[in-house]
């Protein structure tokens, strides 16, 4: 009969537990995979712009019954981290990078549209997806292209999240869409030309 009761206690402190999820703040901090080993810029300079044109730093809801509060959103301005990461790859490709509006011979503006955290299961969380969508305009001479990347990923879960884990899942899905972005070879391939 102890037993029992103490089977009752745990799966009612579970229950309580997947019901009242705090707010979550996290910060991006992507660290790019990609292969560097393209020196397709040969010294020349790009001018690099990242901006944020998300509607809100609220990306998302850790689910639960209370699910309308128990937000997650990014810290501050988010576009210096992912300029930093861009900017490394691109220097490794032989780019010297510089500041947005200084002259150079190629620009890049890179636009992030949207990242989505999508909690299932209620009220206990069993999985999260995470959505990105970012926008690529680079301009070399007259000619410009345009490229929008998209990467979901998705996990399941036992236990929902803490700040650290949804921190990191965030900035891989991040992570792999903006390597997708450096690694595409029809914009290699503008960018080289």
């Amino acid at each position: 009969m102890r037993i029992v009761k103490k089977i009752i206690g745990a799966c009612v402190l579970m229950a309580l537990m997947a019901c009242a999820l705090s707010p979550q703040t996290i910060t991006l901090q992507p660290v790019l995979q990609v292969d560097a080993n393209k020196a397709i810029g040969k010294g020349r300079t790009i001018a690099l712009e990242v901006v944020d044109i998300r509607p809100s730093p609220i990306i998302g809801s850790r689910g639960g019954v209370y699910s309308e509060t128990s937000t997650i959103t990014t810290t501050g301005d988010v576009t210096p981290a992912i300029q930093k990461a861009l900017s490394a790859v691109l220097g490794d490709y032989q780019f010297v990078v510089v500041d947005a509006g200084a002259d150079a011979s190629l620009k890049m503006k890179v636009s992030i549209d949207s990242i989505d955290y999508v909690a299932s299961g209620a009220p206990r969380v069993s999985g999260i997806q995470t959505t990105t969508v970012v926008s690529v305009v680079c301009v070399n001479g007259r000619r410009e292209f345009t490229g929008q990347y998209k990467g979901t990923s998705s996990k399941n879960v036992i236990t929902p999240p803490d700040t650290e884990e949804n921190q990191q899942l965030i900035n891989e899905a991040l992570a792999k869409v903006l390597d997708r972005v450096l690694s595409d070879e029809k914009l290699l391939e503008f960018m080289s030309t």
